[in-house]
């Protein structure tokens, strides 16, 4: 969802592009297949988190079986727990991954895994547990009672239960410092229309919904930027939000967008193509701004001020201007 970067020695002009916030111009969008039998190659992917060069996420196979992954960049390596029934490596950081696995007897628990070993995760009591996003030692994801689902913060001693207030369920997906992103579903149910995103401080809850949206799903922050999905007439679609503006974030041409991780403006998730195939993909950004696409009044004083240079025969300009893009 984002764009623009004016180059022009004039104070005035930096002042109003130079704002509050840090956003982007364009993305270029790379698709993620993982390498395999099938057209497409290994059937579906679903990219989840990155850190640095690092993306993780999952995969089926021609059985439909999920297997997690991590691709550097250049090298894609299966990540299978150990004994596990189905692996999906959900979101890393500072090479720990972060996810969940379902046993023989079709049960799931989180873990992390360091790259040598790895470790099974279960809210105390819980009868399913999902870890999805990680910050240093703190992990977040969300867990079954066996009758609500509740998010949890673990800081690898403690757990913590996260519910947001008079939620039906919660469910706890990106942490960033002290700041936590998911969804919840409000007290009226599961159903359509019920699902809402959230910003919790660890002190107060915020809810946030992509405007005119039907459904909102946080699923990753990285500072003061949250990635997510929205759905609307029939469709799912993807977005950035800076705390102030929501900017569409759309693989071109697809029919579902889902991002699902950020950091440093780069966005993973999967999309879904015409012929209901579903794909991993990267998007960089290609020009950093300050600010989104300035307001028409702000377009005016820039018209005004090329004038006044061109009446004053100062006519070179520099500029770019970079538009763009389920």
């Amino acid at each position: 969802m984002i764009k623009i970067l004016l180059l022009i020695s004039v104070l005035l002009l930096e002042s109003l592009f130079f704002a509050p916030g840090s956003l982007y111009a364009s993305y270029t969008f790379t698709t993620l297949d993982y390498p395999g039998p099938g057209v497409p190659p290994s059937f579906s992917t679903y990219a989840g988190g990155i850190d640095g060069k690092n993306i993780v996420g999952w995969y089926k196979d021609s059985y439909g079986t999920g297997h997690g992954f991590v691709y550097n960049g250049t090298t894609w390596s299966t990540l299978n727990y150990p004994g596990a029934a189905q692996t999906i490596a959900s979101h890393l950081d500072n090479e720990i991954i972060t996810g969940s696995f379902n046993d023989t007897t079709g049960n799931s628990h989180g873990f992390t895994y360091d790259g040598t070993a790895w470790t099974s995760l279960d809210f105390p009591g819980a009868n399913w547990t999902s870890a999805v996003g990680i910050n240093g030692r703190n992990i977040v994801g969300a867990y079954s009672d066996g009758t609500h689902y509740h998010g949890f913060i673990y800081d690898g001693k403690t757990w913590t239960s996260l519910d947001y207030p008079s939620a039906y369920w919660t469910f706890a997906n990106g942490i960033d410092g002290a700041n936590i992103v998911g969804t919840y579903f409000d007290s009226s149910g599961s159903g359509y229309g019920n699902s809402h995103g959230f910003e919790y401080d660890g002190t107060a809850w915020t809810a946030l919904n992509y405007p005119g949206a039907a459904e909102t799903v946080f699923a990753d922050i990285n500072g003061a930027n949250i990635v997510g999905s929205y759905f609307n007439s029939g469709h799912w679609y993807s977005f950035m939000y800076d705390g102030t503006t929501w900017t569409p974030l759309d693989y071109p041409n697809a029919v579902d967008t889902y991002a699902r991780g950020i950091q440093n403006g780069n966005i993973v998730g999967y999309y879904t193509d015409s012929f209901g195939e579903d794909h991993g993909f990267l998007a960089t950004p290609d020009i950093a701004m300050a600010s989104p696409v300035p307001a028409l009044g702000v377009w005016s004083m820039m018209a005004t001020v090329a004038v006044l240079i061109a009446f004053m025969g100062k006519s070179r300009w520099q500029n770019i201007i970079n538009p763009k893009q389920k």
